[in-house]
């Protein structure tokens, strides 16, 4: 059964309801942690055991670097509110919804 994703949204779905508020928080409340925890982690090598930064270490700096680029993305993606824009069926709304849609596939691997 072929499903148009671009039809009009079924009846029931409430295309005002938005949960981007707490999705932001939640998100944004996790980075801060793994940013703490990141640099308690600097802290130890450097100040406590005193030994020099290892490819692991800058490891989880690329991590944290790829962690907030994923979360710019996502706070960018609810801005602009792709789920309301999923159900739109003009071409403008298609096009602008191409690179969200690849973003959601490679983030989802």
């Amino acid at each position: 059964m072929a499903f148009d994703y671009f039809a009009n949204p079924p009846p029931g779905l409430d295309l005002n309801e938005s949960r981007t508020a707490s999705n932001n928080a939640i998100g944004v409340v996790l980075f801060v942690l793994s940013l703490v925890f990141v640099g308690l982690r600097l802290y130890t090598r450097l100040r406590v055991k005193r030994e020099p930064l290892g490819l692991d270490d800058y490891l989880m700096f690329l991590g944290l670097a790829l962690n907030a680029g994923n979360l710019a993305c996502c706070i960018a993606g609810k801005a602009i509110d792709n789920a309301r824009l999923i159900t739109d069926a003009n071409v403008q709304t298609r096009r602008l919804l191409r690179p969200w849609k690849a973003h959601m596939v490679i983030g989802t691997v």
